[in-house]
C-alpha cells in the first residue's frame, strides 16, 4: 500500500501515467514480471502454474511494449542461477541434478512463454523473431532520436548530453521521499537483506540500478529527462519503501525518533501532493524542493516537453470567445507544437483554425492571428531573462506561477513587415518596420535580433551592437 501511495504522489510518474502510451505500459509489465519473478524463484523448484503464468504475462507485456523487456529474461536467468548456487552450492550442480533440471525446465518455459506471448502482439517480430527482436533491442538501448534539449541552462542536441544526464534529471525531479530513501537503502543494504531477505532486496535494487548504468555505459541518446527510464521507477519505489519500513522498525523503541521519521515522511509527501493538486493537467513538470522547484528549473531544464499546456491554451482561447464554432473567418495560429494544436482544434472547428508550424525565433516570417508557443525550444538564456512571455502575450498557462505556454496576438503587422522586408533584402525598410515593433514592444527578442541583423547588413555597426545588447 505504501508503494502505491508513493507512486501516486510522484508527479512525474503520475503525469506520464495519464498520457504516455509506451513508457507506462512497459513499466507496468516490468514491475509485474519482477513481482512474479520473485515469487517464482522463491517457490523453485516447483513454482506452480499460477506463479509461472503471472511471470509469463509480465514478460510478455514488457517485451510486447518495448524490446527492452528482454532484460527480464536475462534477470530471470541470473537470479535463478544465483538462487540455486546459494541454496545448494556448486556441488549441487551434480548432487541436485533432478532439482536442477526441474529448475531449468520451469525457468526456460517461463522465458520462452513470455517471449512467444509478446510475439503474438508484435507483428514486426513475428516476421523474423530473432533478427527483428535484436534489431529492436539495439534501437531501445541506443534511443537514437536527436533533438534539441535544454539541460543545465544550455540548449544542446540530445546526442551531446553529458553522461550524467539521466542521473541529474532523476536527482532534481524524483520526490525526496523516494530518492533519499532509495539511496539510504543502498547504503544500508545489509540491514535490509537481514530484514526482508536477499532476493527481494537484491532484485528490487538491481532492477532499478542496472538499466540506468547500462544506458550510461552505452552512451545512449536521451531526451525529455528520464522518461525512457520510467520503468525503473517502480522497483526504485519498492527499494525506498523497504528502507522506510526498516528505519521505522529500527526506531520503534525510540518514541521521539519514530515521530521525527513519520513527520519527515509526511512533509516530503505533502510537497509533491500539493504540486499535483495545483497542476492536475501536467504534474510531470514537477521539480523537487531540493532542486529549488520549477521556478529555479525554468530556463535551465525542460518543463513542458510534451506540450500538454497547449491544450490549456486552446481552452482559454475558447473561454475568451477567440475560438468558437461560429467564427466567420479562419484563424491562423502559429506554433512549434503543430501536432498538439491540430489534435485540439481540427475536429471541433472543421478548418476554421489553421495551424502553421514556425520555430519560435522565426514566428514572424509568416503572418498569423495568434501564436501559441510552449517554452520548449526557446533559448534557455531568453527564458532566464524573464522576457518570455513578452508584452505581446495575452495569456500564459502556468504551473506554480511558471509559464509553460504563452499566447501572442498579432495586434499590428510591424514585425511581419520587417521580416518580409529583410527577406527581400530591403534592409532599410526592415529597420524602419522593426524599430516600430521594438518601440511598441521593447521586450520582443525576435524583433531586436532581426533589427541587429538588418543594421549589420547596412554596415551600421554601432546600431547593430546596440540592438544586439537587447537580446
Amino acid at each position: 500500500m505504501l508503494a502505491l501511495i508513493f507512486l501516486f504522489l510522484s508527479p512525474r510518474f503520475l503525469g506520464h501515467s495519464l498520457m504516455n502510451p509506451k513508457d507506462i505500459p512497459f513499466a507496468a509489465g516490468y514491475i509485474v514480471a519482477l513481482y512474479f519473478m520473485m515469487e517464482f524463484i522463491r517457490r523453485l523448484p516447483n513454482p506452480g502454474w499460477k506463479t509461472t503464468l503471472g511471470l509469463v504475462a509480465g514478460i510478455g507485456m514488457a517485451i510486447g511494449t518495448r524490446a527492452g523487456g528482454l532484460l527480464l529474461i536475462a534477470y530471470l536467468g541470473l537470479f535463478v542461477a544465483l538462487d540455486f548456487l546459494m541454496r545448494y552450492g556448486v556441488r549441487g550442480l551434480v548432487s541436485k541434478r533432478p532439482t536442477l533440471l526441474r529448475t531449468l525446465g520451469w525457468s526456460v518455459g517461463a522465458a520462452v512463454g513470455g517471449f512467444v506471448l509478446a510475439l503474438l502482439f508484435w507483428p514486426y517480430a513475428l516476421v523474423s523473431p530473432i533478427a527483428h527482436t535484436m534489431e529492436a533491442l539495439n534501437e531501445f538501448s541506443s534511443l537514437g532520436v536527436k533533438i534539441r534539449v535544454l539541460f543545465m541552462g544550455q540548449n544542446i542536441m540530445s546526442d551531446a548530453t553529458p553522461w550524467h544526464y539521466p542521473l541529474t534529471w532523476m536527482a532534481i525531479t524524483i520526490p525526496l521521499f523516494v530518492s533519499v530513501a532509495f539511496l539510504g537503502g543502498l547504503v544500508m543494504v545489509r540491514g535490509l537483506v537481514r530484514r526482508f531477505g536477499g532476493l527481494a532486496v537484491s532484485l528490487s535494487f538491481f532492477a532499478a540500478v542496472f538499466p540506468v548504468a547500462y544506458i550510461i555505459a552505452k552512451d545512449a541518446i536521451l531526451h525529455d529527462g528520464w522518461r525512457h527510464l520510467t520503468f525503473v521507477y517502480p522497483p526504485m519505489v519498492v527499494g525506498a519503501v523497504l528502507f522506510w519500513l526498516w528505519a521505522e522498525e529500527r526506531l520503534r523503541s525510540n518514541r521521539f525518533g519514530l515521530r521525527a521519521l513519520h513527520l519527515i515522511l509526511v512533509l516530503t509527501l505533502l510537497e509533491p501532493a500539493l504540486f499535483i493538486a495545483r497542476n492536475p493537467a501536467y504534474p510531470y513538470v514537477y521539480f523537487n524542493m531540493a532542486s529549488g522547484g520549477i521556478s529555479h528549473a525554468f530556463g535551465r531544464f525542460e518543463t513542458d516537453y510534451w506540450g500538454l499546456s497547449v491544450k490549456q491554451a486552446v481552452r482559454w482561447m475558447e473561454r475568451q470567445g477567440i475560438l468558437r464554432e461560429d467564427m466567420p473567418d479562419t484563424l491562423v495560429v502559429s506554433t512549434s507544437f503543430i501536432h498538439n494544436l491540430r489534435v485540439y482544434t481540427k475536429e471541433k472547428y472543421q478548418g476554421k483554425v489553421k495551424p502553421i508550424y514556425r520555430r519560435f525565433n522565426q514566428r514572424y516570417e509568416t503572418p498569423w492571428d495568434y501564436a501559441v508557443y510552449p517554452s520548449r525550444y526557446i533559448r534557455g538564456g531568453h527564458l532566464r531573462n524573464r522576457t518570455w512571455p513578452n508584452s505581446k502575450s495575452i495569456h500564459a498557462v502556468r504551473a506554480n506561477g511558471v509559464p509553460l505556454t504563452a499566447i501572442e496576438q498579432a495586434k499590428d503587422d510591424y514585425a511581419f513587415r520587417g521580416e518580409a522586408a529583410f527577406k527581400a533584402k530591403d534592409f532599410a525598410s526592415a529597420v524602419e518596420w522593426l524599430k516600430k515593433e521594438v518601440e511598441a514592444y521593447p521586450d520582443n527578442e525576435a524583433a531586436w535580433e532581426k533589427l541587429a541583423m538588418a543594421y549589420a547588413n547596412l554596415g551600421q555597426a554601432l546600431e547593430c551592437l546596440h540592438a544586439a545588447e537587447k537580446l
